[in-house]
């Protein structure tokens, strides 16, 4: 059961990881890398017989829209970062919502941003607030 989680989560992060570098560093567009990506994880994983094989191409396919972030805002530190939390809500939440539709993109959605977020409030320049200090 331990093996079966480790292994969603290690799809999802090549999922995420596989994107973002065939994206800025093999000139693929977007789209393109992701879906490329998902079509490859998907056909050499089907002829493996294993109950969550679909589970673990879901998780692909969640994280390559990890994947799909510009260089300007996460590298691929922060990606593989965004996409081991994309994973714990893919395997902890998303069965709980299965009602809500699109319940995927969200919690890609929201591993980006919250990587996203926490990054640039950790890293953000003190500001200094002495009457006698010049404007920049």
């Amino acid at each position: 059961m331990i093996f079966d989680y480790f292994l969603i989560v290690a799809s999802g992060a090549v999922g995420a990881v596989g994107t973002f570098l065939m994206i800025h560093y093999l000139g693929f567009t977007t789209v393109r890398a992701a879906c490329l990506a998902t079509l490859l994880f998907i056909g050499l994983t089907w002829p493996i017989h294993h109950p969550f094989n679909t589970m673990m191409q879901a998780a692909f396919l969640g994280s390559s829209l990890v994947g799909m972030t510009d260089k300007s805002n996460l590298g691929w530190k922060r990606v593989l970062a965004a996409s081991l939390l994309f994973s714990f809500f893919f395997l902890l939440l998303i069965p709980m919502i299965r009602a809500l539709k699109g319940s995927v993109e969200t919690a890609s959605f929201l591993s980006s941003g919250i990587i996203y977020g926490l990054t640039r409030w950790s890293f953000q320049e003190p500001v200094n607030e002495s009457p006698a200090s010049p404007p920049r």
